[in-house]
C-alpha cells in the first residue's frame, strides 16, 4: 500500500472499534471510545458508532471489513506484547496483507525508554500490516498505524493504554485525523457548569433566548456538564462571533456561579488557578475517597504551588489520631455527619497551616448504609476565611459516589473561594 494522494482517504463518517475481553465482559469501563469519537468531532467527523469486541481475531477482522465500507476505522486496543493482543493480525486479515516489522521502531521507543532493548515482545509490537504508516507512539512502547484501503478507506491503529492513546491524538495520529476529516465547521465555544443536574441545566437553556438557532450538544460528567455550542449552519465569520459572543452572555446570565469555565479548562485546573491568583494553599482529609480528592488536585500541572498535602483518615481512629476529632463528637454523629465534616476540616487546616481545609466523609457502599445514611451520602466541608457544609445524596456505584464526591468537593471549595473576597 502506498500513501494516497492528496485528498485520497478523506472521509468524514468513522467507526471507533475497541478491542479488549475486558471491556466486552464488562471488567473495564471503556473510555477510549469516547476520547476518540471527541477527538474525529471536533474535527468535523461522524461517528457511526462505537462497537467493542474481545481479543479475537475473527471477530476484530469482521469489524474491520464492516467499518472500512462505511469509510473509515479507528481501532484502540490489543497491540501489547502478549499472545492474546491480536489487533495487528485481525487488522491485517481484514486488508488481506501480511505483517511486517518496522526495523526503526525498537530503537526509536529505546530512545526514549531505555527498558524497552530488555522487554520481551518488542518485535511483536513493532509489526504492522505490510504498507501500511507505522504512527508514533511518543508514550509507550506499542506502534501504532495508518493503512489505507484500495477504496480510499483507512484504518487508524492506537494501542488501549489512554495516556497513550492522549499523547498520539496529541501527535502524530492528531495530524493523520486533521488531513483525513473535513475540518470543524466553525467556531464552537464550550460552557462547562458544575453542581447542577443535566436535566436542570437543560431546563435552564432552554430559557436563554440568545442560544436559539444555534446547535447545541450537552455532555454530562459525574457532576459536571460541558455545553458545546456552534453557530446555526451557515453562519460564518463575524456573525457567528457575535452570535456565540451573545450566547456566552446569556448563559453567564443564567447559570452564575454554576457556570465555572467557558474555555477548555477542566473543573481541578479551575480550583488551582483561582486558589493560585489569590495566594492561597489547601490541605485536605479524605475518608471515603481514600485520596482521590488529593490525586485529582496534584494531577493538575503546578498545583504544588496551592496544594499543601493532606491526609486519609479512613478509620475514627485516624480521625481522632491525625485530625483531632473528639471520640465523643464520632460516637454521638457518627463518621457521615455535618459536626465531623466540619471537624477534620478544621483539624487538617490548623496542622497544615493553609488558607483552605476542604474534607469529606461519606457512605459510599456498598454495603454500611441506613435508612438515616443511606449509601450515597456524604457530607463535606471546606473551612478558611469562613467556612461551608454541605450534605449530599449521590447515585451510582462505589467508584462513581467516590468519583462524584470528588467532583462536589472540588465545586464546594471553588464556590466558596470565588466568594472569600
Amino acid at each position: 500500500m502506498t500513501e494516497p494522494a492528496a485528498g485520497r482517504g478523506r472521509t468524514g463518517r468513522v467507526l471507533v472499534l475497541v478491542v479488549g475481553d475486558e471491556i466486552v465482559d464488562g471488567s473495564v469501563r471503556d473510555r477510549n471510545g469516547a476520547r476518540v469519537a471527541a477527538a474525529v468531532s471536533a474535527r468535523g467527523g461522524s461517528i457511526v458508532r462505537i462497537e467493542s469486541v474481545g481479543d479475537d481475531l475473527d471477530s476484530i477482522a469482521r469489524a474491520v471489513r464492516d467499518g472500512v465500507k462505511l469509510g473509515a476505522v479507528i481501532v484502540t486496543g490489543g497491540l501489547g506484547p502478549t499472545r492474546d493482543d491480536v489487533t495487528r493480525e485481525g487488522v491485517a486479515a481484514a486488508l488481506g496483507l501480511p505483517l511486517v516489522v518496522d526495523d526503526g521502531w525498537t530503537e526509536r521507543a529505546a530512545a526514549r525508554h531505555p527498558i524497552v532493548r530488555r522487554l520481551p515482545g518488542m518485535e511483536r509490537q513493532s509489526r504492522i500490516p505490510e504498507g501500511a504508516r507505522a504512527v508514533d507512539n511518543p508514550a509507550g512502547t506499542a506502534l501504532g498505524f495508518l493503512a489505507e484501503t484500495r477504496e480510499g478507506g483507512w484504518v487508524l491503529v492506537l494501542p488501549g493504554v489512554p495516556s497513550e492513546i492522549s499523547a498520539m491524538l496529541r501527535g502524530e495520529a492528531g495530524s493523520i485525523l486533521d488531513d483525513r476529516l473535513p475540518g470543524c465547521v466553525g467556531p464552537v465555544v464550550r460552557a462547562a457548569i458544575a453542581g447542577v443536574p443535566e436535566s436542570v441545566v437543560a431546563a435552564r437553556v432552554d430559557e436563554v433566548a440568545e442560544l436559539r438557532g444555534l446547535r447545541l450538544a450537552s455532555y454530562p460528567h459525574r457532576g459536571t456538564v460541558d455545553l458545546l455550542v456552534r453557530p446555526s449552519p451557515g453562519q460564518e465569520g463575524d456573525a457567528a462571533t457575535l452570535a456565540l459572543e451573545a450566547a456566552v452572555r446569556g448563559l453567564r446570565r443564567r447559570f452564575g456561579v454554576d457556570l465555572y469555565e467557558v474555555g477548555d479548562r477542566r473543573l481541578p485546573e479551575t480550583v488551582v488557578d483561582e486558589l493560585r491568583s489569590r495566594d492561597m494553599t489547601l490541605a485536605v482529609a479524605e475518608s471515603c475517597t481514600g485520596g482521590g480528592l488529593g490525586a485529582t488536585v496534584t494531577s493538575v500541572p503546578g498545583s504544588s504551588d496551592v496544594f499543601w498535602g493532606g491526609a486519609i483518615v479512613y478509620a475514627n481512629a485516624a480521625k481522632q489520631r491525625l485530625l483531632g476529632v473528639p471520640g465523643p463528637l464520632l460516637e454521638r454523629e457518627g463518621a457521615v455527619s455535618e459536626a465531623v465534616a466540619l471537624a477534620m476540616a478544621h483539624g487538617m487546616r490548623e496542622r497544615a497551616e493553609t488558607s483552605w481545609g476542604v474534607s469529606v466523609t461519606g457512605v459510599a457502599g456498598p454495603s454500611g448504609g441506613t435508612p438515616e445514611k443511606p449509601v450515597g451520602t456524604v457530607w463535606m466541608a471546606a473551612v478558611g476565611e469562613r467556612e461551608a457544609v454541605r450534605r449530599y445524596r449521590l447515585p451510582g456505584d462505589r467508584a462513581e459516589v467516590r468519583d462524584r464526591s470528588v467532583t462536589a468537593a472540588l465545586d464546594l471549595l471553588r464556590r466558596i473561594v470565588i466568594h472569600s473576597e
